[in-house]
């Protein structure tokens, strides 16, 4: 039994339970049976997540990057990490303010002298934050250059 798919519990639990005798067997095969089936629809959440992302991934351009935690990372990094999931895709609208002088890729190195709105699209991930825009139908990390 233990080699099965998990998808095989449920079918192997279900006549034990409509055969078993005694109330406290029963009990336990009923228990057994609801954290199975629970424990399937949570596979198949985090599944259908998981390929959620990895289709998303696919619609980015491959030439486009992001900078995350001061390094250099493409649309394979975002899938990387099994753990890393998509809690929400959706569309909205960075505003952001533009430096005046200085090193403009630094934060704080010049004096905001108005914001720019940009329509985008934004992943929010276990552990990120991440938008993109739609150019031209293909798909591109949102690296607004001299705004913070």
């Amino acid at each position: 039994m233990v080699a099965q798919r998990i998808t095989k519990y449920p079918l192997l639990f279900d006549p034990l339970l409509k055969t078993a005798v005694m109330s406290q067997e029963k009990e336990q095969l009923q228990n057994i049976l609801v954290r199975s089936k629970d424990l399937i629809s949570k596979v198949n959440e985090r599944v259908a997540e998981r390929e959620k992302l990895i289709e998303l991934c696919q619609k980015i351009d491959s030439k486009s990057y992001l900078i995350m935690n001061e390094k250099r990372k493409s649309k394979d990094d975002l899938v990387a990490l099994p753990s890393r999931r998509l809690l929400f895709y959706g569309q909205g609208v960075l505003n952001l303010n533009r430096l005046n002088s200085g090193n403009s890729n630094v934060v704080g190195s010049g004096a905001a002298v108005g914001y720019s709105k940009f329509p985008c699209n934004v992943l929010i991930l276990t552990d990120s934050l991440v938008f993109i825009q739609d150019l031209s139908g293909r798909l591109q990390f949102l690296n607004p250059v001299g705004y913070y």
